[in-house]
């Protein structure tokens, strides 16, 4: 899928997405692969309900993307796509935005949630396979 965007910057760019399961699932496995075992997502900031809040891409800490934002990123989503609002987008909006099937997108949605609850990224993928195990779609 051909994604066309106006970066903050003003510059028009494109940048094309494999939306099929199969790529997204081998890109969190790779996400969570490169992290440390025992690795648990901290941004230092709260949202307005005082939980952790989640950034695909960190405003202020280089390399330090979510765990749906890097699977995205892997997947060949540039970092500037993310700069201003696309950065508040829920794993849902993100994933329907990029065409994801229901599946992909419940299963992303379940792994987003266990991270955002403060559990591992391992621990998020488990959620994530298993939601896509269980191929249960709820939209």
């Amino acid at each position: 899928m051909r994604i066309e965007y106006v970066n903050p910057f003003g510059e028009t760019k494109s940048f094309e997405i494999d939306n099929s399961q199969e790529a997204f699932t081998t890109a969190i496995r790779a996400a969570v692969a490169a992290k440390p075992e025992d690795y648990v997502y901290q941004s230092g900031i709260q949202n307005d309900n005082g939980r952790q809040a989640c950034f695909y891409v960190h405003p202020y800490q280089q390399n330090n993307p979510c765990l749906i934002g890097d699977a995205l990123m892997r997947l060949g989503v540039p970092e500037d796509y993310f700069y201003g609002s696309c950065n508040r987008y829920g794993a849902r909006q993100i994933m329907m935005r990029f065409g994801f099937d229901a599946v992909t997108n419940l299963a992303a949605q379940a792994a987003q949630s266990v991270q955002d609850n403060g559990l591992t990224w391992p621990e998020a993928l488990r959620s994530y396979e298993v939601a896509i195990f269980a191929g249960v779609d709820y939209a």
